[in-house]
Protein backbone atom coordinates (compact mmCIF):
# COMPACT_ATOMS: atom_id res chain seq x y z
CA UNK A 1 0.00 0.00 0.00
CA UNK A 2 3.52 2.40 0.47
CA UNK A 3 3.80 2.28 -3.09
CA UNK A 4 0.63 3.38 -4.03
CA UNK A 5 1.08 6.32 -1.52
CA UNK A 6 4.40 7.41 -3.01
CA UNK A 7 3.22 6.96 -6.86
CA UNK A 8 1.66 10.51 -6.93
CA UNK A 9 5.35 11.74 -6.68
CA UNK A 10 7.18 13.01 -9.46
CA UNK A 11 10.66 11.41 -8.27
CA UNK A 12 8.53 8.12 -7.85
CA UNK A 13 7.62 8.50 -11.29
CA UNK A 14 11.14 9.11 -12.61
CA UNK A 15 12.49 6.34 -10.38
CA UNK A 16 10.03 3.96 -12.30
CA UNK A 17 10.87 5.59 -15.94
CA UNK A 18 14.60 5.06 -15.05
CA UNK A 19 14.60 1.38 -14.31
CA UNK A 20 12.10 0.89 -17.15
CA UNK A 21 14.72 2.27 -19.28
CA UNK A 22 17.20 0.63 -17.88
CA UNK A 23 15.22 -2.97 -18.95
CA UNK A 24 14.69 -1.41 -22.32
CA UNK A 25 18.20 -0.40 -22.96
CA UNK A 26 19.16 -3.97 -21.34
CA UNK A 27 16.52 -5.36 -24.30
CA UNK A 28 17.90 -3.48 -27.02
CA UNK A 29 21.83 -4.81 -26.12
CA UNK A 30 19.82 -8.29 -26.95
CA UNK A 31 17.91 -8.17 -30.05
CA UNK A 32 18.44 -6.28 -33.72
CA UNK A 33 16.11 -3.04 -32.93
CA UNK A 34 17.18 0.08 -31.91
CA UNK A 35 16.84 1.57 -28.47
CA UNK A 36 14.65 4.42 -30.17
CA UNK A 37 12.30 2.14 -31.65
CA UNK A 38 11.84 0.69 -28.16
CA UNK A 39 11.29 3.74 -26.02
CA UNK A 40 8.57 4.85 -28.64
CA UNK A 41 6.64 1.62 -29.13
CA UNK A 42 7.11 2.05 -24.90
CA UNK A 43 6.19 5.73 -24.24
CA UNK A 44 3.39 5.31 -27.19
CA UNK A 45 1.44 2.11 -25.73
CA UNK A 46 -1.86 3.42 -24.39
CA UNK A 47 -1.49 2.51 -20.61
CA UNK A 48 2.11 4.23 -20.53
CA UNK A 49 -0.04 7.41 -21.90
CA UNK A 50 -2.49 7.18 -19.08
CA UNK A 51 0.33 7.49 -16.52
CA UNK A 52 2.06 10.40 -18.42
CA UNK A 53 -1.30 12.05 -17.96
CA UNK A 54 -0.64 12.53 -14.74
CA UNK A 55 2.65 14.33 -14.73
CA UNK A 56 1.74 16.39 -17.65
CA UNK A 57 1.16 18.71 -15.81
CA UNK A 58 4.54 18.83 -14.55
CA UNK A 59 6.36 19.30 -17.12
CA UNK A 60 9.04 21.57 -15.53
CA UNK A 61 9.50 19.73 -12.50
CA UNK A 62 9.87 16.83 -14.70
CA UNK A 63 12.59 17.95 -16.71
CA UNK A 64 14.33 20.12 -14.33
CA UNK A 65 14.52 16.60 -12.25
CA UNK A 66 15.33 15.04 -15.04
CA UNK A 67 18.56 17.80 -15.97
CA UNK A 68 19.96 18.22 -12.58
CA UNK A 69 19.29 14.91 -10.26
CA UNK A 70 22.31 12.26 -10.74
CA UNK A 71 19.59 9.76 -10.16
CA UNK A 72 17.97 10.41 -13.60
CA UNK A 73 21.30 10.80 -15.54
CA UNK A 74 20.32 7.69 -17.75
CA UNK A 75 17.03 9.76 -18.40
CA UNK A 76 19.24 12.37 -19.71
CA UNK A 77 19.33 11.32 -23.45
CA UNK A 78 15.94 10.21 -23.61
CA UNK A 79 14.79 14.10 -22.59
CA UNK A 80 13.27 15.27 -26.05
CA UNK A 81 11.25 11.62 -25.92
CA UNK A 82 10.24 12.02 -22.57
CA UNK A 83 8.81 15.08 -22.72
CA UNK A 84 7.74 14.74 -26.48
CA UNK A 85 5.31 11.96 -24.90
CA UNK A 86 4.26 14.01 -21.78
CA UNK A 87 3.45 16.74 -23.93
CA UNK A 88 0.99 14.53 -26.35
CA UNK A 89 -1.06 13.84 -23.02
CA UNK A 90 -3.47 15.93 -21.93
CA UNK A 91 -3.07 16.94 -18.45
CA UNK A 92 -5.07 15.26 -15.67
CA UNK A 93 -3.91 16.71 -12.74
CA UNK A 94 -4.23 14.06 -9.13
CA UNK A 95 -3.10 16.10 -6.92
CA UNK A 96 0.80 15.05 -7.81
CA UNK A 97 3.46 15.94 -5.43
CA UNK A 98 7.04 16.96 -6.31
CA UNK A 99 8.63 14.62 -3.24
CA UNK A 100 11.91 13.39 -3.19
CA UNK A 101 12.09 9.98 -1.39
CA UNK A 102 15.41 9.48 -0.51
CA UNK A 103 14.25 5.93 0.84
CA UNK A 104 13.83 3.95 -2.65
CA UNK A 105 16.42 5.75 -4.91
CA UNK A 106 18.87 3.24 -4.03
CA UNK A 107 16.17 0.55 -4.65
CA UNK A 108 16.67 -1.44 -8.17
CA UNK A 109 15.31 -4.89 -8.63
CA UNK A 110 17.16 -6.34 -11.51
CA UNK A 111 16.12 -9.13 -14.25
CA UNK A 112 16.82 -9.34 -17.86
CA UNK A 113 13.56 -8.30 -19.32
CA UNK A 114 12.67 -10.60 -22.20
CA UNK A 115 10.54 -8.44 -24.44
CA UNK A 116 8.86 -5.19 -24.57
CA UNK A 117 5.62 -6.56 -22.57
CA UNK A 118 7.68 -7.32 -19.66
CA UNK A 119 9.24 -3.99 -19.37
CA UNK A 120 5.58 -2.57 -19.89
CA UNK A 121 3.87 -5.09 -17.12
CA UNK A 122 6.80 -3.59 -14.30
CA UNK A 123 6.42 -0.33 -15.20
CA UNK A 124 2.08 0.01 -15.05
CA UNK A 125 1.41 -2.87 -12.45
CA UNK A 126 2.41 -0.56 -9.13
CA UNK A 127 -0.07 2.71 -10.80
CA UNK A 128 -3.45 -0.12 -10.96
CA UNK A 129 -2.95 -1.86 -7.82
CA UNK A 130 -5.80 -1.32 -5.12
CA UNK A 131 -6.94 -1.24 -1.67
CA UNK A 132 -8.02 -4.89 -2.12
CA UNK A 133 -5.07 -6.28 -4.10
CA UNK A 134 -2.85 -5.45 -1.67
CA UNK A 135 -4.65 -6.50 1.45
CA UNK A 136 -4.77 -9.95 -0.47
CA UNK A 137 -1.18 -9.92 -1.51
CA UNK A 138 -0.01 -9.11 2.19
CA UNK A 139 -3.00 -12.06 3.40
CA UNK A 140 -1.48 -14.26 1.49
CA UNK A 141 2.11 -13.31 2.59
CA UNK A 142 1.08 -13.78 6.20
CA UNK A 143 -0.49 -17.22 5.44
CA UNK A 144 2.57 -18.17 3.39
CA UNK A 145 4.75 -17.07 6.61
CA UNK A 146 2.66 -18.40 9.00
CA UNK A 147 2.98 -21.80 6.65
CA UNK A 148 6.38 -21.64 6.39
CA UNK A 149 7.04 -21.13 10.12
CA UNK A 150 5.22 -24.31 11.35
CA UNK A 151 7.03 -26.72 8.64
CA UNK A 152 10.46 -24.83 10.60
CA UNK A 153 8.72 -26.28 13.64
CA UNK A 154 8.06 -29.75 12.66
CA UNK A 155 11.44 -30.10 11.16
CA UNK A 156 13.30 -28.58 14.96
CA UNK A 157 11.06 -31.02 16.20
CA UNK A 158 11.77 -34.31 14.37
CA UNK A 159 15.44 -32.99 15.13
CA UNK A 160 15.49 -32.68 18.66
CA UNK A 161 13.54 -36.54 18.14
CA UNK A 162 16.30 -37.84 16.27
CA UNK A 163 18.93 -36.04 18.52
CA UNK A 164 17.27 -37.86 21.63
CA UNK A 165 16.92 -41.10 19.83
CA UNK A 166 20.79 -41.14 18.73
CA UNK A 167 22.08 -40.11 22.03
CA UNK A 168 19.33 -43.09 23.69
CA UNK A 169 20.66 -45.83 21.50
CA UNK A 170 24.44 -44.66 22.35
CA UNK A 171 24.18 -44.90 25.98
CA UNK A 172 22.30 -48.40 25.36
CA UNK A 173 24.52 -50.00 22.91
Amino acid sequence: MSEVSLGSSVDWFLIKLSSAIDELEELSRSSKDSMRSYLKAFLGDERVKRCLARFSCYLEEVEHAIVSDPRFRSLRPYLNDIVEAIKSVPCIDRETTYIRNERLSHVHKYTVPRSLTDVLRSFIRPWFRTRKVTELVIEGTHRFEKLTADILYIVLALAVMLFILNTLSMLMG
